[in-house]
């Protein structure tokens, strides 16, 4: 919030609101060989997962990430979630 550097060319300063967010999340592996299954794989998941079922909702106004390091890492989606009710 009290950013007050250079932002560099290209990029954005953004404030995100605190959440609470279902994380998506595939171990690290070959990037050249299985990123396209993984990133399908994580959708295939995150579209079948029902957050109803453990008490919460889709939060829609805030934004999706994605932590993409497929060596380190692996991948994982992040979607906000706000309690249910």
């Amino acid at each position: 919030v009290d950013y007050k550097g250079e932002v560099p060319e290209g990029m954005e300063c953004t404030f995100v609101p605190e959440c609470t967010y279902a994380v998506f999340h595939h171990p690290p592996y070959d990037y050249n060989m299985m990123d396209g299954a993984v990133y399908g794989a994580l959708n295939r998941v995150m579209e079948s997962w029902s957050p109803s079922e453990h008490g919460y909702d889709w939060n829609d106004d805030l934004p999706t990430y994605q932590r993409h390091n497929p060596q380190e890492y692996g991948q994982a989606i992040m979607r906000p979630v706000r309690k249910a009710g």
